[in-house]
């Protein structure tokens, strides 16, 4: 054999002996891959059950919170009371498309004989592992419930209450220059479609709460109901 065939054969065995190994690792790259993405879908399912878990008991408090605690069925339009939650206007300026935004406090409601009617309760938003997916909603959510696991949860309605002058010196402060006006119009009912909103951190347990009322749609119905009253009230807008 001349040494260009040995050369030649050398030379081929050498390849054959790359492509053999490159073969190799391109299989063992292979089963790598397909391990990693079994371990993604088995760490995406635990994701999911491990959301889906938390999502349940935090709607289960949420319903604790709302009607006590109470295990028997409920029909859809039964009503729920705050009576550990009182609400207080977080802003006094009033908001041009007359939805009033308050905070729940411990003290000093301002609505006398609150109820409310939940229609609906639902998580808007989870916070999930890694930001990176997050929204403009889902960033500002993850800032308030802080670790994953944090959720929104709304629920939403309608609320009832009574007028008290503390309502009238925070939202119809004009009305208070006449207080035959002020007696008739506190103790009057109004019902708003509400939205309360219930941010909690990952051990369930609520960090901030909002609740949401319609004003202007209450007013129309008291418009029809109490015309008198509800000119007084909107006195100063018609000025």
């Amino acid at each position: 054999m001349s040494k260009t065939q040995k050369k030649e054969r050398c030379d081929y065995q050498e390849h054959e002996s790359r492509v053999f190994n490159l073969t190799l690792d391109i299989n063992d790259l292979k089963q790598q891959v397909q391990y990693l993405l079994e371990r993604r879908d088995i760490h995406v399912t635990y994701l999911l059950q491990t959301r889906q878990r938390l999502e349940t008991l935090v709607l289960g408090t949420v319903d604790n919170i709302l009607f006590g605690g109470s295990e028997r069925p409920r029909s859809g339009d039964e009503g729920c009371s705050f009576s550990r939650m009182f609400m207080d206007q977080s802003d006094g300026a009033a908001p041009p498309n007359g939805i009033y935004e308050f905070s729940l406090q411990l003290d000093k409601p301002n609505f006398n004989h609150r109820s409310c009617t939940i229609a609906t309760t639902q998580v808007m938003v989870y916070v999930e592992e890694e930001p990176d997916g997050d929204n403009e909603e889902a960033a500002e959510v993850r800032k308030i419930c802080g670790e994953p696991g944090g959720c929104l949860v709304e629920a939403v309605g309608e609320f009832t209450g009574r007028f008290t002058r503390q309502i009238i010196v925070s939202m119809f402060p004009h009305v208070l220059s006449d207080e035959m006006m002020v007696a008739r119009i506190i103790g009057l009912s109004i019902t708003c479609p509400a939205r309360l909103l219930l941010y909690f951190n990952a051990h369930r347990t609520i960090v901030r709460q909002v609740a949401q009322a319609d004003v202007f749609s209450a007013l129309a119905a008291l418009q029809l109901a109490k015309p008198v009253e509800f000119a007084a009230i909107m006195g100063a807008a018609a000025a």
